[in-house]
């Protein structure tokens, strides 16, 4: 909570509470005054009188600028303590949200973060795997892999596939030869395919 939505609340305590009125004639010479619980003057509290009974705001000469009146009113009227309680759980509620958005986020993105590849699921499930580059560069260090038992290795094609495609990650082992490794380090899940506007979009860059 803020500093200015911490002084608002105490302030709230033993305020007058609301509804209150911006109210014109007959209680007062247009629409400048603020009442409490009802706008008839005959059963209601007054908290703000804006006429110019002190001084008429024309005929005023000092340093600071003045406002209409009536719009002075409406703006004291608007500051009830009803409406600010309201904004103020508003607040509350809204960073209440962002929180659970927030920690929802963080949950995200450590379930699609890096992981010991010691975790990586052995189910023939593809993933994103990790190992260090060569030496020389000759091999990539990301590559999408699969557990295979048999050789007790991560595997993947030699062939052209899509990971994104089951059919086609395994007709790729089907049809050609397979690498194997078992020097990979850390996995992913695989990422969330591209929407298709930012893939046509990549297409006629």
């Amino acid at each position: 909570m803020s500093d200015i939505e911490q002084r608002l609340r105490e302030a709230m305590d033993g305020v007058t509470p609301g509804p209150w009125y911006q109210t014109g004639e007959p209680w007062f010479s247009s629409g400048d005054g603020v009442l409490a619980g009802s706008p008839d003057g005959n059963i209601a509290y007054l908290i703000a009188d804006c006429d110019n009974f002190a001084l008429p705001r024309d005929e005023y000469d000092g340093p600071f600028q003045l406002g209409d009146q009536d719009r002075d009113a409406a703006y004291i009227a608007l500051c009830s303590p009803d409406n600010i309680g309201a904004l103020l759980d508003e607040r509350a509620a809204d960073r209440a949200t962002i929180a659970s958005l927030r920690s929802k986020l963080e949950e995200a993105e450590g379930a699609q973060g890096w992981q010991p590849i010691e975790t990586a699921p052995k189910d023939g499930t593809p993933v994103l795997a990790y190992r260090s580059p060569s030496t020389y560069g000759t091999r990539s260090p990301l590559v999408f892999v699969a557990w295979h038992d048999e050789s007790q290795a991560w595997i993947w094609p030699d062939d052209t596939y899509d990971p994104y495609v089951r059919d086609s990650y395994d007709d790729a082992f089907n049809e050609g030869s397979e690498f194997a490794d078992t020097s990979f380090s850390h996995w992913m899940p695989i990422p969330s395919q591209p929407a298709l506007a930012s893939l046509r979009e990549a297409d006629h860059a």
